[in-house]
């Protein structure tokens, strides 16, 4: 196997706190050597932060993500929770690149009020092919405990936005059958799982 692709990789985030406002430090990506437990390489997401002056409490979920490798190890997707867009790392140049659905809000909304939030991406699969998240897109506010949604966001792994998949029934969490071109769906609160088939 590649060694600059057999790293164990694992995500820090941390919150830096001022005694007026509060700045989120930005999540970064460490790459550990599985034998000796050093840090072999840092990849940085994000360059800047993100200062919210009238904010009341520290909110975690504003870089709160899902992150996944591919499974050929050669790139890994961030699928951001209060924004409509994933960040996509690859591994061997160390490059990210971001790619947002046109007309959603940037990271200039996390300034305003909590009540204009929303959550976009709750859970996502990938496979060598494709990347599949669940599209929520739901005020923060109103979200109590579920965050099911019947809509999944697929993107390849260019970033393009390939398709939008309308589901029968809402779900909160999928997994992905490749050979068999099979996207399962769970609903939490009515504890089933749903089976679609892929045409693609």
């Amino acid at each position: 196997m590649n060694e600059e692709k057999a790293g164990i990789f694992n995500i820090t985030k941390s919150i830096e706190k001022t005694q007026r406002e509060y700045n989120y430090s930005v999540p970064l990506y460490l790459r550990i050597n599985h034998k000796s437990n050093e840090i072999e390489k840092q990849y940085n997401i994000f360059t800047n932060f993100v200062t919210n002056e009238n904010a009341k409490h520290i909110n975690g979920e504003f870089f709160h993500s899902i992150d996944l490798i591919k499974p050929d190890k050669s790139k890994i997707v961030m699928g951001m929770y209060m924004l409509a867009q994933i960040n996509i790392l690859d591994v061997k140049t160390g490059e990210v690149k971001g790619f947002r659905i046109s007309r959603t809000p940037d990271f200039n909304y996390f300034k305003g009020s909590v009540d204009k939030l929303k959550i976009y991406y709750n859970n996502l699969v990938v496979d060598n092919d494709y990347i599949y998240l669940v599209s929520v897109d739901k005020k923060y506010i109103d979200i109590r405990e579920s965050v099911d949604s019947n809509i999944i966001h697929v993107f390849d792994w260019n970033g393009n936005f390939y398709k939008k998949l309308f589901l029968d029934n809402p779900i909160d969490f999928i997994e992905i059958d490749s050979e068999n071109r099979l996207l399962y769906g769970i609903n939490l609160s009515r504890e089933e799982i749903f089976q679609n088939k892929l045409s693609f």
